[in-house]
């Protein structure tokens, strides 16, 4: 077995970009599925997620208010 922890530490995370490349066109639709960055080193992956649409979004999803170019994802970290 290789031990690949050195190659993930070395390896830059990258980000999409939230802006559209057109003016006014939105780049998310709820329930489109992307990947999260863990901010966690020794995460080997992304965490798979589901951005919730906003007319979804209820108080027991503990997000009160978002910006116009912020979206509530939903992940687990375990996959289940």
């Amino acid at each position: 077995m290789v031990d690949g922890s050195a190659a993930v530490s070395e390896t830059p995370r990258q980000q999409s970009p939230a802006q559209p490349d057109t003016p006014g066109m939105c780049v998310w639709r709820g329930r489109d599925v992307v990947f999260v960055d863990p901010l966690d080193t020794s995460a080997p992956y992304w965490w798979p997620a589901m951005i919730v649409p906003t007319d979804e979004i209820d108080a027991t999803m503990g997000c009160t208010q978002l910006g116009a170019d912020e979206y509530l994802v939903k992940y687990f970290e375990d996959c289940k």
